[in-house]
């Protein structure tokens, strides 16, 4: 998010709605309450398969 979304964020101290975070980049998604279990497993079942340096590798180049 830019600059100013974050300060309308921050400053206007509102809840967002799942949807206007997504549509901001705020979030990847919005899971339904009743899927989040199945979609967390899966995904962290996927990344523990993954080698240390993947992972690492991957922080390395997303780190600011």
């Amino acid at each position: 998010m830019n600059r100013n979304r974050i300060l309308e964020i921050i400053l206007g101290a509102a809840l967002v709605a799942a949807t206007t975070a997504k549509h901001y980049g705020w979030i990847n998604r919005a899971i339904p309450e009743a899927q989040i279990d199945a979609y967390v497993e899966v995904l962290a079942k996927q990344i523990s398969t993954f080698s240390k340096g993947v992972i690492e590798a991957t922080k390395s180049v997303l780190t600011v």
